[in-house]
Parts: structure tokens; sequence; C-alpha cells
């Protein structure tokens, strides 16, 4: 239970650091089609936790602006447009007491 919250709460604060490190204008107009990648925010984060809670603020806060721009340099570019939703196709076997039941109906 404790690694499962662990978990939770490292990508709740990537999550959360992903956010301060996007602009603040592109995210108001809309028209952002680039996003830091929460793979790598993760990693970054986890890699540089230990670190973040030093006994010196100033050496912390050097260390979170890297973490900022560790997470920056990493990014997924959103589809500018939205992919066309695909039907689902069965590939099951035919039910043999079904196959001539359309055609017993007509």
């Amino acid at each position: 239970m404790q690694e499962l919250f662990a978990i939770l709460i490292v990508c709740v604060i990537a999550r959360v650091v992903t956010a301060l490190s996007v602009e603040s204008e592109a995210v108001d107009t809309g028209h952002c089609h680039k996003a830091p990648q929460l793979k790598n925010a993760v990693i970054s984060f986890a890699r540089e936790a230990a670190f973040l809670v030093s006994a010196h603020p100033e050496k912390a806060f050097a260390i979170f602006q890297e973490l900022l721009d560790d997470i920056r340099r990493v990014c997924y570019y959103r589809p500018k447009e939205p992919k066309p939703p695909k039907p689902r196709v069965n590939k099951g076997a035919v039910n043999k007491w079904q196959q001539g039941r359309a055609s017993k109906m007509a």
C-alpha cells in the first residue's frame, strides 16, 4: 500500500510541476500543441526528489530550476486534428446457430 500511495503522490507532484513548466500564455490562448511528457516528468522528479529537501534552500531552488528545465526538454506534440474514430471489428468465429438466422427472419 505504501508503494502505491508513493507512486500516486509522485505522479500528482509531477503533474503539478509539468503545469508549472508550461508557459501560461500558450495555455490561456488554447493554441498549445506542445506539452511536457508526463513520463519524463515522473522520472526526472524521482531522480531529484531526495535533493529537493536539502538543508540549504538556495541549493534546493537551483535543483528545482534544473528539474523544470529537464521537464521542458522532452515534449509531447498533440495532434493538430483529432484522429477519426474507427469502428470495432469482431474477428471472432461466426456462431453456427446464428449463421442462417438473418435469412430465416427475412
